[in-house]
């Protein structure tokens, strides 16, 4: 037989206290169960009994309102005992509803939508006037100053932010690492302006003719079914020229937009997209003052980083050509103009930087109230790729690769450019 000596060490799981123990000794205690027919032993009835307490039923408290003395500060017209102001407050508070059209509005049936709201006729493809001057503007070396654009854009801009954290769907548990370098915005954006001056380059001539404004403000209002609708709206670049444009269509053609039915999005409101508020204001603001050199849009660029369809995207570009065409129309022949002396028409520019959409309006009508009578035009030439930009699956946007330079858009944007001269 073997003398064993056991050595205890002391710990925290020895000197741990027993919980159940001290559970036992509680549940002795307040876990008593009384019937409902005694009554539990409480000191509550001799305080009631003291005549110095009143007593009240819950049921009447919940009944009666609170009523306070009325407080008067030491100093009345100190502003921070002011009443806090509501938007019935506003300067241009009005009872009626406004419906305003944003850039952050989406419309849900797009081009449809879109068309009943500006009463528009639309077709496909550029307009036979701009198709005629395709090929007819050249630069030389066009296309590698274009190419040169894409990668100033893309690569050679030295903004470096902080990018959102890319997804790739084919790869669910994949997690990109955080990159920084030039935003969507800023790459679309600085394509658009370098692309005006490209323009300007193959249009010697208009050089005169023709001012960029930067950063452009438009607020246009008219009547859709008795409803006051707006658009409000802050563009990127738009050219202006001193003389309007030739017209898209001929007469015959505008005459017989009588024919065209508008399309049909019922049970939808074509406004059920828009704003709804009380603070507006009844103005009109094509983004210059009356006198201005330039009073004419030629084209209006716009970008976008988004996820809509292009029948969506294609709505914005047309909401804005109504608006500014409308802005453009009050400012010449009165707020109040009904009938048009002449129809406006101008162009629209949508990119995100790679996909090029052009739009083509021309205004006919401003009687918006009625589906019936002569109708707006737009064309549309959209989903125009001018390169592919391939983003790598795994590796970093370093590594990102630009292919199949597309010469046929630039030809487009010289020839949407060049008319008018």
């Amino acid at each position: 037989m073997f003398d064993c000596h056991l050595d205890m060490r002391i710990t925290e799981v020895l000197l741990k206290e027993s919980y159940r123990w001290r559970f036992k000794e509680l549940w002795k205690v307040k876990g008593l169960v009384y019937p409902l027919t005694v009554r539990m032993p409480t000191y509550v009835k001799e305080r009631v009994d003291d005549d110095a307490i009143k007593v009240f039923k819950a049921e009447e408290m919940m009944k009666a309102e609170a009523k306070f003395p009325h407080w008067e500060p030491s100093v009345k017209d100190d502003p921070r005992m002011m009443d806090p102001k509501t938007y019935k407050d506003h300067a241009d508070y009005n009872d009626d509803w406004i419906f305003e059209y944003s850039p952050h509005v989406r419309l849900v049936e797009g081009e449809k939508q879109a068309l009943i709201l500006t009463k528009s006729q639309s077709f496909s493809g550029l307009p036979s006037a701009v198709k005629r001057l395709l090929g007819t503007v050249k630069i030389p070396q066009q296309d590698l100053l274009m190419q040169r654009i894409i990668m100033q854009s893309n690569i050679w801009d030295p903004t470096k932010v902080k990018l959102p954290r890319r997804i790739n769907t084919r790869l669910p548990g994949w997690k990109f690492k955080a990159e920084f370098g030039i935003p969507n915005y800023r790459i679309a954006s600085t394509m658009v302006r370098n692309i005006v001056q490209l323009c300007a380059m193959g249009v010697p001539d208009m050089f005169n003719d023709r001012l960029t404004i930067y950063d452009p403000y438009l607020y246009s209002f008219f009547y859709y079914e008795g409803k006051h609708v707006a658009i409000n709206a802050e563009n990127d670049l738009m050219v202006c020229s001193r003389d309007p444009l030739p017209l898209l269509a001929q007469d015959t053609l505008v005459d017989e937009s009588v024919n065209y039915n508008l399309p049909d999005i019922f049970p939808l409101s074509p406004t059920i997209d828009l704003h709804k508020q009380h603070v507006w204001r009844a103005d009109n603001q094509p983004g210059w003052k009356t006198g201005y050199s330039f009073p004419h849009t030629h084209t209006l660029f716009v970008t976008y980083n988004d996820w809509w369809s292009t029948s969506q995207r294609n709505a914005k570009a047309l909401m804005y050509c109504f608006g500014q065409t409308l802005a453009m129309a009050k400012q010449l022949y009165g707020f109040d103009v009904k009938i048009l002396p002449k129809p406006i028409s101008m162009h629209c520019v949508l990119t995100n930087g790679i996909q090029f959409h052009f739009t083509s309006f021309q205004l006919n009508t401003l009687a918006t109230d009625s589906k019936d009578g002569i109708k707006n035009m737009v064309w549309f030439d959209s989903d125009n790729a001018m390169y592919n930009k391939i983003l790598p699956q795994r590796a970093m946007l370093r590594n990102t690769t630009y292919e199949n330079y597309n010469p046929n858009v630039l030809d487009k944007l010289l020839a949407l450019y060049a008319y008018g001269k």
